[in-house]
């Protein structure tokens, strides 16, 4: 679940290697929707680490398979220094 989510938010940000995550949670919704909540770091364009800002991301749970269906970062443009 986390992986899942972890993976959509890291995709949307400038340098997706370098993303660092702390304080996931997982909330339960209706039936096959979960929220993971968490922090993100991620690089600028300089290289440097911008600081941690709030995520979620809405994941559909299907069996085994794991599909991010909806994804928000609170700062998304911080991450994308131009």
């Amino acid at each position: 679940m986390f992986a899942a989510a972890q993976e959509a938010v890291a995709n949307s940000m400038l340098d997706p290697e370098a993303a660092r995550f702390r304080a996931l949670t997982i909330y339960n919704e209706s039936s096959g929707i979960k929220t993971v909540m968490g922090q993100v770091n991620g690089k600028n364009r300089y290289g440097g680490y911008v600081g941690f800002t709030t995520f979620r991301v809405k994941v559909a749970v299907s069996g085994s398979r794991r599909m991010p269906c909806q994804a928000q970062l609170a700062s998304c443009q911080s991450m994308r220094i131009q």
